[in-house]
């Protein structure tokens, strides 16, 4: 309960144009701030007690529900806070606050019964009037404005129906209420204040209040940046072990060329040259895109690289130098079957100094 004693709208009995239906002359307390309405929050707390089997809320809870409730001022605060502003996120810390005075100096009256009479409010001398002190009824409206638009949030109910709740309040879309559960937040009292510090803080970025103003205060920038330092002996370590290796690949390398008298790549021609075969040729018949359903038969042929049978070499170079008496092994993938070892010493096509010998003539 948010609006006890809040004030009237309107203030008098209007017409269909809005206008007052009796007067002048005005009643003197016209458009006065008579009392700030106070925040009466009740809440329950889960205890995660398991209820006894004999008390009367067993057919309903399972633990144990403590309710609670308290009460809010509107009250005049000095402030000391804290900004930080980090990777363009701000942040405020309340470092000290020191409550002034209330908005209004009123209470609401009392029935006999001891409940609140929300149509007498005392003192009227402690009434705010707009024929008084201007500057200060201009600030009142403020604070009451900011407490008009808060309290519109906390207005209404939560309640449990049978299994889910019924909600009936803007409280739900605070930080005030856990999202999962529907349940207040821990500490309720304390967030309560902090949520409307926060709507009050959020007022120093509009830099047209008149209440405003521009003053020098501490401010202590930093920032992150990345810093590298060097170790030349580790620094070194590290590229000579590389360079070390790789030289030994290198040398490597270098002494299989001399080995083997022939050096390659990895361009599409030469690996289209290597893989020549007609039997391959006969044995993808069928299969040549490579598509699925692929043939089960063919993904179960092993292949090794080899000299090929000479039955199956068939290229221009082996053809001529066949002609000459000379016929050099031709290698390539194929089968297990048709393929035979490398061997060291043998004369094979494609090596230098190995072709069709021309004929000199006289």
């Amino acid at each position: 309960m948010v609006d006890n004693g809040d004030y009237a709208d309107p203030q008098l009995p209007l017409d269909s144009k809005g206008q007052p239906i009796e007067g002048p002359p005005w009643p003197e307390d016209l458009g006065a701030f008579k009392t700030e309405p106070k925040l009466w929050i009740g809440y329950t707390v889960d205890s995660s007690q398991p209820l006894p089997s004999d008390s009367p809320f067993a057919s309903r809870w399972k633990t144990v529900k403590t309710p609670k409730i308290f009460t809010c001022d509107h009250y005049e605060t000095q402030y000391s806070v804290q900004f930080n502003y980090s990777e363009g996120r701000q942040s405020t810390t309340v470092t000290n606050r020191t409550f002034l005075n209330p908005i209004i100096g009123t209470t609401l009256a009392q029935f006999p019964n001891g409940t609140l009479d929300p149509s007498k409010i005392e003192p009227a001398s402690n009434y705010i009037l707009s024929t008084g002190d201007v500057p200060h009824y201009k600030l009142t409206a403020a604070y009451h404005s900011l407490g008009h638009l808060f309290r519109a949030w906390l207005r209404g109910t939560i309640e449990l129906e049978q299994s889910w709740p019924l909600t009936r309040s803007d409280v739900s879309e605070t930080r005030l209420v856990d999202q999962r559960i529907y349940w207040p937040i821990p500490n309720l009292q304390d967030q309560l204040q902090s949520l409307y510090e926060d709507l009050l803080f959020t007022l120093l970025s509009d830099t047209h209040l008149v209440i405003g103003m521009n003053t020098s205060v501490p401010c202590t920038k930093s920032r992150q940046a990345n810093l590298f330092q060097y170790h030349a002996r580790a620094l070194w370590l590290g590229y000579t072990i590389v360079i070390l290796v790789a030289l030994v690949f290198v040398g490597i390398g270098f002494a299989a060329i001399l080995e083997n008298g022939v050096v390659s790549g990895t361009s599409f021609s030469r690996i289209l040259v290597t893989t020549r075969n007609p039997a391959l040729d006969r044995l993808s018949v069928g299969a040549c895109l490579g598509s699925d359903p692929f043939p089960t038969e063919l993904m179960r042929t092993k292949f090794r690289f080899g000299v090929l049978d000479d039955a199956d070499a068939d290229n221009s170079l082996c053809r001529d130098v066949a002609q000459l008496g000379e016929r050099p092994a031709h290698c390539a993938f194929g089968t297990e079957a048709q393929t035979s070892w490398i061997v060291k010493g043998r004369t094979y096509a494609g090596l230098r100094g190995v072709g069709p010998k021309k004929k000199k003539v006289d």
